[in-house]
């Protein structure tokens, strides 16, 4: 069995007790640094600047925090074009910076799928890209002009809620779909909003019940139901927002709306979308600096495991399979296993602090025989599988607060010598410990 607080210090090293939810906001400032990310803690309202970053001399256009890691995301605006980056955050501290790519037109949104980092690019040749999360070249996933705004439909799968706005020239009725990224194709929509004012969307998001209900945002600091991707409604809201208070869009809760506003209104504001009517505007911070333009929100610890990457074997081989057995949480054993490797045969669990780089190797890194090792190799440990290629490693977590927060990655390999050596992988996991 491995116990996990021999390990703490090396595998844990920023494990910090479970805070409550916050959020991290991009604002723009009119000095040298144009971008300015801010952490905001929901409770109070008092928002902490983070320290300077390089590339933070441009603009924000939109961000995303990466959920495997908690890394921000920032698509910063590069003249007529985008640059992303990848931020590596301790408390209000950038302690890595990673240039992810330069891509054409102005980014609008930013999503996560597997071991994808998704995009969409505005206006009327706008398009919905994917790249690999720790940067590569963009794949273009389909042409759809003038996506302001996505969500996911939950981590991991390929789904997304995707607005599009309607101006162009002249202005047409705005839009949404449910779009999957994996086939890059609509699987619900889209529904056109006709006759819509505000015709530009700048927010999207599910309100998941037995029939489809989607909230939208538009420019006019209001918040709009569809249901079953009619045309939607207004939300009686009090007090009313002024134009430009609903920048931006998230779901705290699958009831609780948040949303940004701009520099005409620079607060974080939320309500209850099934609330009584006239439902009510909670402000939940102070005064923002700057022109608040992007934001997301940062949930608290939880014991939960993330898979990303793509299980892979050199050849016609079968790769084998991660699971696990378990919760990750504090007092508690969980055991991380591989299935359908080979009988009677050799496997090593990969255990790493990180997903992005062994010491100043970045990651994913090439394997021999094709596949890729996902996570840092701090701590490797043998098995032999069984008859039926089955085996595992006991985690043995100790009921320690410091450890609460913590993440950890791991992945099985398995050394292959037929048709020549390589290794066959795994898919990934993040590990995420706490109560």
């Amino acid at each position: 069995m491995l116990r996990l607080s021999f390990l703490s210090a090396l595998l844990l090293p920023a494990a910090v007790a479970a805070q409550a939810t916050h959020a991290i906001v991009a604002t723009k400032l009119s000095g040298v640094a144009k971008t300015q990310l801010l952490s905001v803690d929901l409770t109070n309202g008092q928002a902490t600047a983070f320290s300077r970053f390089s590339h933070d001399a441009l603009a924000p256009l939109a961000l995303a925090i990466d959920p495997l890691n908690r890394d921000v995301i920032l698509a910063l605006e590069l003249g007529s074009n985008s640059r992303l980056v990848r931020l590596g955050v301790a408390g209000t501290s950038v302690v890595r910076v990673k240039l992810l790519a330069d891509v054409s037109g102005h980014v609008t949104s930013l999503g996560f799928h597997s071991d994808s980092l998704d995009f969409a690019v505005g206006g009327a040749s706008g398009a919905l890209w994917k790249m690999q999360r720790n940067g590569s070249t963009p794949v273009l996933v389909a042409r759809l002009p003038r996506v302001s705004a996505m969500s996911s439909v939950g981590y991991g799968g390929p789904y997304f809620w995707l607005a599009e706005s309607g101006s162009t020239t002249p202005a047409i009725d705005p839009q949404i779909r449910l779009f999957d990224v994996a086939t890059a194709s609509t699987s619900i929509g889209p529904g056109v909003f006709k006759g819509f004012k505000p015709v530009d969307l700048t927010g999207v998001a599910e309100v998941p019940t037995a029939l489809i209900r989607v909230i939208v945002s538009g420019t006019d600091g209001r918040l709009y139901l569809s249901v079953m991707l009619q045309t939607p409604t207004m939300l009686n809201i009090t007090p009313a927002l002024p134009a430009g208070a609903t920048r931006a869009l998230r779901m705290r809760t699958t009831v609780d709306a948040v949303v940004l506003g701009g520099a005409v209104h620079p607060y974080l504001e939320t309500t209850t979308v099934f609330g009584s009517s006239p439902m009510k505007w909670k402000r939940l911070s102070g005064q923002l600096p700057g022109d608040p333009v992007a934001f997301d929100l940062v949930p608290p610890a939880a014991p939960v495991m993330y898979m990303f990457g793509d299980a892979c074997a050199p050849g016609a081989l079968t790769p084998p399979s991660l699971g696990s057995s378990g919760v990750p949480k504090l007092g508690s054993s969980f055991d991380l296993v591989v299935r359908s490797a080979s009988p009677s045969a050799a496997v090593a669990l990969v255990l790493g602090a990180s997903d992005q780089a062994f010491a100043t190797v970045p990651l994913p890194l090439a394997l021999p025989g094709g596949c890729r090792l996902f996570v840092s190799p701090d701590l490797v440990f043998g098995r032999v599988t069984d008859a039926s290629g089955y085996a595992r490693v006991r985690l043995v977590i100790p009921n320690q607060a410091a450890l609460a927060g913590g993440i950890l990655f791991g992945q099985w390999l398995e050394p292959r010598v037929v048709p020549s050596f390589g290794f066959s992988a795994t898919s990934a996991a993040a590990i995420h410990v706490s109560w």
